[in-house]
């Protein structure tokens, strides 16, 4: 799997997938949807799902070749869950994964997510002439 973004990629790419989390305590999350994902020119990328209630607009932005860093909350109602995510983005023919370290609510934990190209995102309505 190689770690470079197509230069021919048209921007932003949209993705959709899933995101996986393994704690030290064992517990995992596994396959919470990923509703809409952007891979944007500048070097952002951008991860929106919920997961327990909580609805997370998580934006990585590229520190450096193909690591990404990012500071944002999930939300449920008003109740703010703090998250510092870092990762690498990896890329092939199949698609984007994407793996690292996630911290919220004092825990740390291991996280990645698989994430494929598509050309409208499933909220994305269709266009009437």
């Amino acid at each position: 799997m190689t770690t470079k973004i197509t230069p021919k990629a048209k921007y932003p790419v949209k993705l959709v997938g899933k995101i996986n989390w393994a704690y030290e305590s064992g517990e995992t999350i596994f396959d919470v949807v990923v509703k809409r994902a952007f891979l944007r020119v500048k070097g952002e990328l951008v991860l929106q799902f919920e997961d327990k209630g909580y609805e997370y607009n998580a934006s990585l932005r590229r520190i450096r070749g193909s690591h990404y860093e990012g500071q944002f909350s999930g939300y449920h109602g008003q109740k703010a869950s703090p998250v510092k995510a870092s990762c690498r983005l990896c890329q092939d023919e199949d698609g984007y994964l994407l793996f690292g370290n996630w911290f919220e609510d004092g825990y740390e934990c291991r996280w990645w997510a698989e994430l494929n190209g598509v050309r409208h995102l499933p909220d994305e309505g269709s266009i009437s002439r």
